[in-house]
Formats: structure tokens, sequence, C-alpha cells
């Protein structure tokens, strides 16, 4: 436990067990300020029968959630059972009435983006990113909105009022919510916890210090360092700047939200919220590596926003400091891990650092090769208000296509 304040940004930390009073304050609050949760959610009849699913769905029953006034569920699905199976296991957990599935790859909202495709060519392009602007889209008429993922092994009741508290309570008046916490899993009696959030502590920690080496200074490294967990896809965000915020098309939508938070808003109504431990569906370790390639091309897209740029001069130097201060981390961890008898295996990480600095360079000539081109980042979707203005019924009609979806296919 810690007291530490960010310059800038409030971090809420985790002071006491006791959070009931909480939902009973939401619920007070919520025929004024409502709230939504957004929960993207990729196919796989794997997911819908895991427990982490399930026990999240079933959390969102239960009083202590009762001040959620929507839970949308955009799914990325590419068949009509997929859709059905869904639909399925959401009723059979008696949470229909609060909930609504936009099926984002079917042919009713296909329908919906196509009307203005040819203007807005972004809308086309499939990813979470999309479907989750698709999901704040519908969440629009709501004060408030959460999004999270629906991994998530230990989820219990209060995970969203923690994310949606700073932003909904008058006397506090945060505008955005990133949500953060301890990444280690567990152990059972006979076996050792483990550090994970690998990502993020071999990868994305490392490449903003040497980032910042390389480049100077950069307000969107300045913002991304405060955050204690950057990566985390757990956040929440009043409706004005869900509506202006631009979205990448794919996964980097974790980035591209601190980083639009910065662009967008004031650092006070910038707050993180810890979470305490998390665990969730981990990736394995060959997998890793694309992960931070697209991280990494990513940051140096954004960088060249700001007039940053990495060329063929920087990237040898950044590969060596990236590499140099990750071994920095890496003793630091090993240390942490020893004094709280935690399982870390020193080789492993050396072996992922050395995957993650040649992803690094293959990265970098992805983000060089669009950074050429119009856009500064690629496949990048115009933002809700943009939406609107060029289609004012948009909103109306995504409602629309999820209504017609259960008439069409819901009840075969």
């Amino acid at each position: 436990m810690h007291f530490k304040q960010e310059q800038g940004i409030t971090t809420f930390h985790r002071l006491t067990d006791n959070y009931s009073h909480l939902p009973s304050r939401l619920n007070k609050l919520k025929r004024d300020r409502s709230m939504s949760l957004v929960l993207p959610l990729k196919y796989d009849s794997k997911v819908l029968e895991d427990e982490s699913f399930n026990t999240i769905l079933t959390s969102l029953k239960s009083k202590d959630c009762s001040f959620i006034k929507e839970i949308i569920i955009p799914l990325s699905a590419s068949k009509e059972k997929h859709y059905q199976k869904t639909f399925d296991k959401i009723s059979n957990l008696e949470l229909e009435d609060r909930v609504t599935i936009a099926w984002c790859d079917g042919n009713n909202i296909q329908g919906v983006i196509d009307k203005k495709a040819h203007e807005l060519p972004a809308m086309k392009e499939k990813g979470k990113g999309r479907d989750a602007q698709i999901g704040l889209a519908l969440a629009s008429d709501s004060y408030a909105t959460c999004l999270h993922d629906l991994d998530i092994k230990n989820y219990d009741s209060l995970f969203p009022a923690k994310l949606f508290y700073p932003l909904v309570e008058p006397e506090l008046g945060y505008s955005f919510n990133k949500g953060f916490y301890a990444r280690i899993k567990k152990g059972r009696e006979v076996e050792p916890d483990t550090m994970w959030g690998r990502v993020t502590r071999l990868g994305v920690w490392p490449l903003l210090d040497s980032l910042e080496t390389v480049v100077g200074e950069s307000e969107f490294i300045t913002h991304m360092k405060k955050f204690n967990y950057p990566l985390a896809g757990e956040f929440a965000m009043i409706q004005p700047l869900a509506l202006s915020m631009t979205f990448a098309t794919h996964w980097e939508l974790e980035t591209i939200s601190l980083f639009e938070a910065c662009r967008r808003i004031h650092p006070r109504v910038i707050c993180q919220t810890d979470l305490a431990f998390y665990d969730h569906q981990h990736k394995q370790v060959k997998n890793l590596g694309d992960m931070f390639k697209r991280i990494g091309k990513t940051m140096i897209q954004v960088l060249a926003i700001e007039g940053k740029v990495v060329g063929e001069g920087e990237i040898s130097a950044l590969q060596r400091a990236y590499k140099t201060t990750a071994q920095d981390y890496i003793a630091k961890y090993a240390a942490d891990a020893n004094f709280n008898n935690i399982s870390y295996s020193r080789h492993g990480e050396e072996k992922i650092v050395e995957d993650f600095n040649k992803k690094l360079y293959s990265g970098w000539k992805d983000a060089v090769a669009i950074v050429k081109e119009e856009d500064k980042y690629d496949k990048l979707l115009p933002n809700i208000k943009r939406i609107v203005d060029a289609y004012p019924r948009y909103i109306k009609d995504l409602r629309s296509a999820c209504k017609s979806d259960i008439k069409e296919y819901a009840k075969k």
C-alpha cells in the first residue's frame, strides 16, 4: 500500500477493504447520472463456457451492480449461429432485460455502416476498437460509460463501481478513469505465486524510458508514464469525451484511449483507480511478441503526430537503449520476486526481451510505412460526433439494427 500521487492525474488507492458505500451512492446518483457498461466480445464457444465470462455476468446481476442502466455487448462473430449461441447464453443468465447485444459483423449493423462507409471508409475496418466504438455510440444517452474485457477471472461486483464512482460523484468531477492492478497469479498451496503482466513490465515501461532517451521530452510519453498500468483494458469516461475520442480499429484501443484523453482533457480531470489483484486469461509467450510489435508501432505513430520522428538514425539507438533498460528492469523484478517468494525465471524473461527487441524493429518499419502516408496512424476511426454529423440517424439506426437481429435470428 502506498499513497503516492503523480503530478497532474489523481490516483485512487486501495486503502481499505470496505467499499460498500460506492454502490449505494451510485444508486442514488443514477437518476441524474446514468451509467452504461460496454463489454466487447469476440465469439468463441470456449469463452461462453469459461468461468470468467459466467462470473462477470453473474456478478452484474447482484444488488451492488443495480446502478448500471444498460450492459452493451459489442459482438464480433462471423456466423448467425454464433450470435444465436451468445444470445441464448445471455438469456439463460436472466440478464436480457438489461443487455443489448450489438452484432457488429451482422448484416443489420453492417447495413448501417455501409450508409456512410463511402465517405468514412475506416468504419468498415473490423476490430476491437470499432466494436467498442459501436458500444459507446449505443451508450451515448448515459452520463458515463465503463469499458472492460470479459476474461477477468477474479471479477467482483464492486469492479464497475470503482471505475464509475470518480466520474459520477459530483464532489469529485473526473472525466476519465483508468483501472490498474497487481498482475500476480496467485499460486496454490504447493505452488508459488507468479508475476505476470509481461508485455507491460518487459515491454511498455522500458520502451517508454528508451523513447524518452532517444527522442527527448514528449507530452505523450510523460502522460503514459503517469499510469501504473497503461495497457489495462478497463477504463471509464463521461459521455462528451466518449463521443469525441478517436479510436484505432484494432487492439491498440488501450494506448490510443490514453493518448486521446491526454489530448482532449486536462490532467486534473483524469484519474486511475486501484482494482487490487487481477487475474485473466494469459497469452502464451509465443503471442507476446506480436502484441509488443503493435504497441511499439502505435507509440511511434503517436510520437510522429507530436513531431517526434523515429527515423533510420534513431531506431538502432532505440533498440540498444530498450535492451539495456529492459535488462535493468529484469534485475529489479528478480530481486522483487525473491523478496516476495514469487516464482520468477530470469532466463525466460531475458528471452522475451530479446524477442521484443526484434519485434520493435519490425513494428518501426510498419510505422514508418504508415507515417509516410497521409494518416499518421493507420485505420483510425472517425469519432462518434463526426459520424453523427454526417449521419444524424446513426445511433437510432444502430438501436434498430440490434432489435432487428433479435427478431430475425435470436428466436430461431
